[in-house]
């Protein structure tokens, strides 16, 4: 089982997949959040990537500024 830890509590890497998925190996987890590492999917052993998506809240966020952003260059 593949284990990483997170605020020193142990995070089962498996609750981020799907039931037919078993993550095994995590190798390398970068600053951006993406997590790579073997599984096996559906029987078969395969290399995986999985990239987070932002919260709702940070998209609400982002929707909001971007047009205080486009009329702030427009001022320019």
């Amino acid at each position: 089982m593949a284990t990483g830890w997170q605020d020193g509590i142990p995070y089962d890497f498996n609750t981020l997949v799907d039931s037919d998925t078993y993550v095994f190996s995590v190798s390398d987890i970068n600053d951006s959040g993406r997590i790579v590492g073997y599984c096996i999917h559906n029987g078969l052993l395969t290399a995986f990537l999985l990239t987070p998506i932002p919260e709702p809240a940070s998209l609400a966020l982002l929707a909001a500024t971007l047009p205080l952003l486009s009329r702030r260059r427009r001022d320019k």
